[in-house]
């Protein structure tokens, strides 16, 4: 499977942690600060691609699975634009921040191929 991770601040360099640990290769980080994204790379996963644009990320490599762990108010539109593409996403909490968001996503899922989680841990 071809796993791409999205934003890699604390909570995506853990998502690439638990999947390596799952025995999951991470093949694309994304960050819109490649030097963030290349600092995982070199720590955590060495064979995966960087990339400083989710857009061309997914034009270019059509990833399986995405998981997204970028600013909240990113995350439906990613969403969207992943499903769109039938690609599965994990998404970190919230799913969004706009009511008006749920029905785009809710439609997205429905169009879609592929499967939408959230992840919603204790603290």
């Amino acid at each position: 499977m071809k796993i791409a991770v999205v934003g890699l601040g604390v909570i995506g360099k853990t998502h690439v942690t638990a999947l390596s640990f799952l025995g999951q290769e991470v093949s694309l980080l994304c960050d819109i600060i490649p030097e963030r994204a290349q600092k995982v790379k070199e720590t955590l996963a060495p064979n995966a691609r960087v990339y400083a644009d989710f857009h061309e990320m997914l034009e270019k490599e059509k990833p399986d699975a995405v998981h997204i762990c970028t600013p909240h108010y990113l995350h439906a539109d990613m969403i969207v634009e992943a499903l769109s593409r039938n690609i599965h996403v994990l998404c970190e909490k919230p799913l969004c921040i706009r009511h008006a968001d749920i029905d785009r996503i809710l439609t997205a899922e429905k169009a879609s191929r592929a499967t939408l989680g959230v992840c919603h841990q204790n603290r």
